[in-house]
């Protein structure tokens, strides 16, 4: 992560501290890496855009996501002041710089879809079990995944979707796997 996003990073966490939204904070950059992880969307925050156009499209994904007036109010900061760029690396590594701020593991599990609250409860007792931890999840969906499940733990990600997968037969095809 670069020195002006652990930044940002920074007094956003200790922001949501003094708010006791720790939690829900790590699940709006759940929602928002699934988010940015679309190739389509990815393209239009990677992109050259105006700070008019950073502003919309902040103000585009505070409309459409399920997000906390708190990183509501960050993204539109960000949109306002031309710093919609960072979005992507800080969503992307913020689980490992929550688990860095917090001294706690931040653990995601994202599927293709939402799942009910007997499996996301099933799913919760089985991780807590096999990572020995009382840490619960956050759930996130990501339909790109298609079907299967992501795990990220701390900075390590097990991916057992089918997108992964499919991934990996284009790289075999086109002889870059071994």
């Amino acid at each position: 992560m670069e020195r002006g996003e652990r930044s940002y990073a920074q007094a956003l966490l200790e922001v949501a501290e003094q708010r006791g939204a720790v939690k829900q904070i790590a699940q709006d950059f759940a929602c928002l890496s699934a988010v940015l992880e679309n190739v389509e969307i990815e393209g239009l925050w990677r992109k050259s855009l105006s700070s008019g156009e950073e502003g919309q499209l902040a103000q585009c994904l505070v409309e459409t996501l399920p997000l906390s007036p708190l990183v509501a109010d960050f993204l539109i900061f960000l949109g306002e002041h031309h710093l919609l760029i960072c979005l992507g690396d800080l969503a992307h590594h913020f689980p490992s710089f929550l688990q860095e701020y917090t001294g706690q593991r931040a653990i995601i599990f994202s599927t293709a879809k939402d799942l009910s609250k007997a499996e996301r409860e099933a799913v919760t007792n089985s991780l807590q079990s096999l990572l020995a931890s009382e840490e619960k999840p956050c759930f996130s969906t990501d339909p790109s995944l298609i079907s299967g499940f992501k795990i990220q733990v701390g900075s390590q990600v097990v991916d057992f979707s089918f997108k992964k997968h499919l991934e990996h037969l284009g790289d075999v095809l086109k002889g870059k796997a071994a």
